[in-house]
């Protein structure tokens, strides 16, 4: 691996090609002078190609950034990264720059950033991870219902862990066998009300506004009054439930239309 540059040595210089060395290990040659009186040695010494990252994994936060890292090589290389959509890697100075775009998507992700040369064959690779951005929202926060009650379901859009409950002193609303599904009673109570339920996601608490409406009957007339001939009389009704009209004992009374629910 070691030869006179003919071409270029006289007897007053010496010029001699080493070759690159594929070896993974450092090696040594002499070159030695003699004459008749004398003999002198010279020491070549050629390290083994190097390429290597001290640091194998990268972690980045959903912001995204730069790190720099050292390599320690003694020879060219080139550098890749994948994915390309949000990873980039480049090289300056025997330092890699690895560069990640921020994450707007719910989940983790990785990559990888291969440093190589080809002509000796070597590589390194260093991993590369990105959290997620944390995500909790809901569907809907405000739920409106009738005396008669119902059911409704949210929709959770999350990426990080959470709980959810009733609120304490709302048994009028209650959680369905299916997950994330309630209930809600005919409210009997004679008022309107409302109750809350309360999502938290270890950060902070969200809540959803459960409203309902108290029954109602409104009637125009209270009394009626007829002379002796008899005849007919409307009452207007307004209500937000089913009602029937009733005549109890009063046989000489007949209800001829009925309005409303």
């Amino acid at each position: 691996w070691v030869r006179e540059n003919l071409d270029k040595s006289s007897d007053s210089l010496k010029v001699f090609f080493v070759r690159r060395n594929p070896e993974s290990s450092d090696r040594k040659a002499d070159i030695v002078f003699t004459g008749k009186a004398f003999k002198a040695v010279v020491t070549l010494s050629q390290r083994h190609p190097t390429l290597a990252v001290a640091d194998s994994l990268v972690s980045f936060t959903d912001d995204g950034g730069q790190v720099a890292l050292a390599v320690d090589t003694n020879i060219d290389f080139e550098a890749s990264a994948l994915p390309a959509d949000w990873l980039s890697a480049s090289i300056k100075d025997n330092t890699l720059q690895i560069r990640a775009m921020p994450n707007e998507g719910m989940d983790a992700r990785k990559g990888r950033v291969v440093i190589t040369n080809d002509f000796y064959g070597l590589s390194d690779t260093i991993a590369v991870t990105q959290s997620a951005k944390d995500v909790f929202s809901l569907s809907q926060k405000q739920f409106q219902f009738d005396p008669y009650g119902g059911s409704c379901q949210i929709k959770v859009l999350a990426n990080v862990p959470y709980s959810y409950s009733v609120e304490e002193g709302c048994g009028w609303i209650r959680e369905s066998a299916k997950p994330l599904c309630f209930d809600v009673d005919r409210n009997t109570s004679g008022g309107p009300r409302v109750g809350h339920i309360i999502f938290t996601d270890g950060k902070s608490a969200t809540e959803v506004t459960v409203s309902q409406d108290a029954a109602y009957l409104r009637l125009s007339e209270s009394e009626l009054e007829f002379d002796t001939a008899g005849g007919s009389a409307g009452i207007s009704v307004e209500s937000n439930v089913k009602y029937i009209v009733g005549l109890p004992g009063c046989f000489w009374l007949k209800v001829s239309e009925v309005g409303g629910r």
